[in-house]
């Protein structure tokens, strides 16, 4: 998989507020620390316009583990709003 220990090099470190996940299969696995410390939620396909409702902390990410067959694409504010959005294609 996809594994991105730290997202504050990307300004994503506790930004996360809604997120899709969208693809055929496999998960996207959210921790809460860099380093995949902390707690951790796994995403399977589909829209979470809030990410308090799947029991993850608004903004309280800071790494992510993508499936090989996954696309993610992040947003800053509920709803799949904010001024930025990042894709995983952007995720170095």
């Amino acid at each position: 998989p996809n594994e991105y220990s730290c997202l504050e090099h990307l300004g994503w470190d506790n930004r996360i507020a809604s997120c899709k996940i969208i693809s055929y299969d496999n998960v996207a696995i959210f921790s809460e620390h860099c380093n995949f410390e902390g707690y951790k939620g796994y995403l399977d396909i589909g829209e979470y316009e809030n990410l308090d409702m799947v029991y993850m902390k608004e903004n309280d990410l800071s790494a992510i583990k993508i499936g090989k067959n996954i696309r993610v694409k992040l947003y800053s504010q509920r709803n799949f709003q904010g001024e930025n959005n990042l894709e995983n294609s952007q995720l170095k």
